[in-house]
């Protein structure tokens, strides 16, 4: 039995609209394990660069009252550091099932998987999809939530160390 041709289109921009997502998710993956490095290295920088500062004394001028603040900021850049590295952290692992995610692949031995790929229809291939978008989805709001808590860290700790600064620089005796 033939299948009205409306209702295959129906199934291909399915298709379409399944990978499209999928391709969609991997971008912003991509982006924010960036994101959250870039944070993490600045986080990191900023952190030690004050920290040096203010231990060693140097510049000379460091104000004696503003090195609490500056303390602060340390404090602030080392959490967004921490911050960070939890959201870069791998988490696809946490998905075991299906022939996309990699321990679903890797439950099965090497034929298996290649059968189990061949055997797949259309229809399936879309669940597949679908699925594993989602599985992405999840990973996508946990590490932005965090990496918004990572970029308000730093934030915070990147103007309690300005504000640490100006006020060595203008009251230099």
């Amino acid at each position: 039995m033939q299948m009205p041709a409306s209702a295959q289109n129906g199934k291909d921009s399915a298709g379409a609209f399944a990978e499209h997502v999928h391709r969609y998710l991997g971008e912003f993956l991509r982006s924010a394990d960036q994101k959250a490095g870039f944070v993490l290295a600045a986080g990191t920088a900023l952190a030690g660069f004050t920290l040096q500062a203010v231990v060693s004394g140097k510049p000379a001028f460091f104000a004696p009252c503003a090195k609490i603040t500056a303390l602060a900021g340390v404090l602030f850049s080392a959490i967004s550091a921490v911050i960070a590295i939890y959201a870069v952290r791998p988490q696809q692992d946490r998905y075991r099932f299906g022939l996309i995610a990699f321990n679903g692949i890797c439950e099965l031995d090497r034929e298996n998987y290649r059968a189990k790929v061949m055997e797949i229809d259309s229809d399936s291939r879309v669940d597949e999809l679908a699925y594993h978008s989602h599985e992405l989805a999840r990973v996508l709001k946990d590490k932005y939530r965090a990496l918004r808590w990572a970029v308000w860290a730093f934030g915070l700790g990147g103007a309690f160390i300005l504000f640490a600064f100006g006020y060595s620089i203008l009251n230099v005796h």
